[in-house]
């Protein structure tokens, strides 16, 4: 038997209306009614069944009673139904969808490939796997976490009902990528997690998890001042800086990258044992105090995937300086930062050098791609020799790339050059300097060496706004 509800409230009607009452049952349903003051309306099913059930009581004992109590439980009966219907066309009117919105099927699709780079997919915790789908001022919001990373971003949207869920990431995105670009309607019935999916021609039933155990992504109100960077800007120096932190995670402090603000500019820098990437920019007007962060490389690499390619982005680092939040108009990322000091890199930059040469960039950068098809069998060993040309200026001066592989053979690569200083010999490892040579825009790159034990330096020609410290290689080869 079901449990009864509480006489007189509304829930009492609704459940009545499931459970045609018996006379096993009545009596206590009445007595309950009976001991409670009653402000309900006619929906009260007590009020249809007490008058008669109570009178009929009374007078049970005799087969004429019997009879007219039969009477009287036909009409309570036709009653009861007529109040049944009633109920029904009521509780039609309030069960609805606690999620309903219609978007473009473009717009929904890059939502999820932006948000699908904080998706974690090796987590003992399943919600992490999911998107989280939500109305927000008019606008769907879809978040995914892996708790070292959180994505929100924002899509144009008709919100016809209010609500929030979360679905599985991946088949999420699969399916909405696999719709034709129409409108998509996305519900979901109240008191169930079954997200329905409706594109032209197509509809799709995923069940998703509640939205109540998605962690919360936090927010950077109240944070501190925001530096602004234009997109294309800071896309451009993660480039540049990022690939020189250490993938090792034994040693924190040299997965991220240091963000120094102040006189009017921003610095990022990174290193490992090997090599050493700063790059600055102007901030100009921006003379507002700001601490040193230490920023994961990880956390830059997906920022750069995800930043539109021009507009503003802010930079807030959160008030207990753990996290630091970059906003777009359409996007967050939110990260947390590295609890280390970084060492003091302008130690290790060589303030001279003995040599210089200057080569086209595409051009270098091709000598050193074929070398390293050679060299990855060897450890990576490139030689680079730089010799000046013949006083009369007649002959150029050469830059010479050299890799050998034992079992498969050498390569030689040669490229005229514009050289000042004696002639050197240094060897690099041919990775480190593809790179480097891949995120360099210039014409012309510089390479500036002082002796075959002691770092060189790879700069563009023109701006200085980016040096690239690389160490040498040693070797008995």
């Amino acid at each position: 038997m079901p449990q009864e509800p509480v006489a007189g409230s509304l829930s009492t009607s609704y459940w009545y209306a499931g459970s045609l009452p018996g006379s096993e049952y009545r009596d206590g349903w009445i007595a309950a009614h009976n001991s409670i003051p009653c402000s309900c309306s006619d929906l009260c099913h007590a009020h249809v069944w007490k008058q008669p059930f109570l009178a009929e009581k009374n007078r049970i004992g005799s087969e004429k009673q019997s009879v007219l109590f039969l009477i009287t439980a036909l009409f309570s009966y036709r009653e009861y139904v007529i109040l049944t219907r009633k109920i029904f066309v009521f509780f039609g009117s309030v069960w609805r969808t606690f999620v309903k919105i219609t978007c473009k099927q473009q717009d929904l699709s890059r939502g999820l490939s932006i948000v699908s780079h904080g998706v974690s997919n090796r987590s003992t915790l399943p919600i992490l796997a999911n998107i989280l789908l939500a109305t927000d001022h008019g606008r769907l919001k879809l978040s995914a976490t892996n708790l070292e990373i959180g994505i929100n971003c924002w899509v144009d949207a008709q919100i016809h009902e209010e609500g929030t869920t979360t679905v599985p990431a991946k088949l999420l995105t699969d399916f909405v990528n696999s719709l034709p670009q129409a409108p998509v309607d996305i519900s979901v019935p109240e008191d169930t997690h079954k997200v329905s999916i409706k594109g032209e021609g197509i509809t799709a039933n995923i069940k998703g998890m509640d939205s109540s155990e998605f962690p919360l992504i936090p927010s950077a109100e109240g944070g501190e001042p925001p530096v602004i960077l234009d997109a294309a800007l800071l896309k451009e120096m993660i480039a540049q800086v990022a690939l020189a932190a250490s993938e090792d995670e034994s040693r924190p402090v040299f997965t991220g990258v240091l963000v120094q603000v102040g006189n009017e500019k921003v610095t990022f820098a990174a290193a490992d044992s090997f090599r050493l990437a700063v790059r600055t920019a102007p901030l100009p007007g921006d003379e507002t105090a700001h601490g040193d962060i230490l920023v994961p490389a990880r956390t830059l690499h997906e920022l750069a995937r995800i930043l539109p390619s021009e507009g503003a982005v802010q930079m807030i680092v959160t008030p207990n300086r753990s996290q630091v939040l970059f906003h777009t108009e359409q996007i967050d990322l939110v990260s947390r930062l590295i609890d280390a000091n970084f060492p003091n890199f302008r130690q290790i930059i060589p303030k001279e050098h003995s040599t210089r040469a200057v080569v086209e960039t595409k051009a270098f950068a091709a000598r050193v791609k074929s070398a390293a098809l050679f060299a990855r069998d060897s450890s990576n060993i490139a030689r680079v020799k730089i010799a000046g040309g013949d006083n009369s200026g007649l002959e150029p001066g050469k830059i010479t790339i050299e890799a050998t592989a034992e079992d498969l053979g050498d390569n030689v690569g040669v490229l005229n050059a514009a050289v000042d200083g004696p002639e050197q010999q240094i060897i690099f490892n041919v990775k480190y300097l593809a790179e480097v040579l891949a995120v360099i825009d210039t014409p012309e790159v510089a390479i500036e060496v002082n002796s075959p034990t002691k770092p060189g330096v790879v700069k563009p020609v023109g701006p200085a706004d980016y040096t690239y410290v690389i160490m040498p290689m040693h070797t008995n080869r």
